[in-house]
């Protein structure tokens, strides 16, 4: 009997305090929250989304458009949109698979309409805080491997944040850790582990239980040392791309995507940056370059639209990606009424 509640306070004890402790911070899902130890309990999205079809991707078929994109792209989300929107059919490419470089990816682009001979339109999009590296890369490494299209599976966005009991069970160090994030009252701009949180002059842009509070991903800190002759190089890169393309009978578009420190910046308490980064869409509009600019896009809905990013994730809410997907198919129909 003394061993079987040794056993029950040294050994079961702690497992169920643990559980208990997963219970109330709730099961990690954003991708902010998990790098940054912080609980959902006070960064999850509680409003329901709009639940969004997310179409299967094109493999053998022939696509009217060509999108080469990131973690904004490879769900097929925005396209699955604009494919209805506009009536396009669509394929995707991981950026990885060019290894971020674009000298790899101009060779590919020369030769795809000799594989995708339907193909009218390319679409790049990139993340802000990626941009001066992927088009500014001194990288000239190229993976010689054919490249294959993302593969996705029909299915819905979440329209609810997901509960798991048996996801519950949290990393220890992680719980350690969130618990005492929770307790603390963020009254400045701090670092905690991968991400940054910044206290805003407004609550209710997030529907988490701590609004008044935002997350972002520290590399969007990255375009506080650009300097802007390193952007007016890399946009008269992506210049020299879209003539490459227009030469081979396609017309290409680039489509940035503002980092959510970008989108959120006027509602800081405190700036970001000393002074302001290089505008990556001004040098884009500057050089003539053909751009969705998804920046202005996204500015003008931020005030009105709770979770336009969500709180706990670099990534946008449902009503982003609608936005995204509106205003690029809107400048495919320019090309293609």
């Amino acid at each position: 009997m003394p061993f079987i509640k040794y056993f029950m306070l040294t050994g079961v004890l702690p497992v169920f305090l643990l559980f208990f402790i997963g219970l109330y911070i709730q099961p990690v899902s954003g991708d902010l929250t998990r790098l940054g130890n912080l609980s959902e309990r006070d960064f999850g999205w509680n409003a329901m989304q709009h639940q969004l079809t997310i179409k299967e991707s094109l493999q053998a078929q022939q696509p009217k458009v060509v999108v080469i994109g990131d973690s904004f792209s490879v769900r097929n989300i925005w396209q699955s949109i604009a494919a209805d929107y506009a009536s396009l059919t669509f394929m995707t490419f991981d950026w990885e698979v060019f290894s971020n470089n674009t000298d790899c990816l101009e060779q590919w682009l020369s030769a795809l309409k000799d594989a995708y001979p339907n193909c009218k339109f390319v679409v790049i999009e990139t993340i802000e805080r990626d941009f001066l590296g992927r088009f500014n890369s001194k990288d000239k490494t190229c993976d010689t491997k054919s490249k294959r299209p993302v593969i996705v599976q029909q299915g819905y966005t979440d329209s609810v944040r997901s509960f798991y009991l048996r996801d519950a069970m949290p990393d220890p160090i992680y719980a350690v850790k969130s618990i005492y994030n929770s307790l603390h009252a963020f009254k400045k701009i701090e670092k905690k582990k991968d991400v940054f949180v910044a206290p805003l002059t407004k609550t209710g842009l997030f529907s988490n239980k701590r609004s008044d509070l935002i997350l972002y991903y520290e590399n969007d800190t990255l375009k506080k040392n650009w300097g802007k002759d390193e952007v007016r190089e890399a946009v008269a890169k992506a210049g020299r791309m879209q003539h490459l393309a227009a030469d081979k009978g396609m017309t290409l578009i680039f489509a940035v995507v503002p980092d959510k420190s970008t989108t959120y910046a006027s509602y800081f308490k405190y700036p970001q940056f000393a002074a302001p980064p290089p505008d990556i869409w001004a040098e884009l509009n500057s050089q003539r370059v053909n751009q969705v600019d998804l920046r202005q896009v996204l500015l003008q809905a931020v005030d009105s639209n709770q979770d336009l990013y969500l709180p706990n994730d670099t990534h946008l809410g449902s009503t982003g990606y609608v936005l995204m997907a509106k205003a690029i198919s809107d400048r495919l129909k320019v090309f293609d009424p």
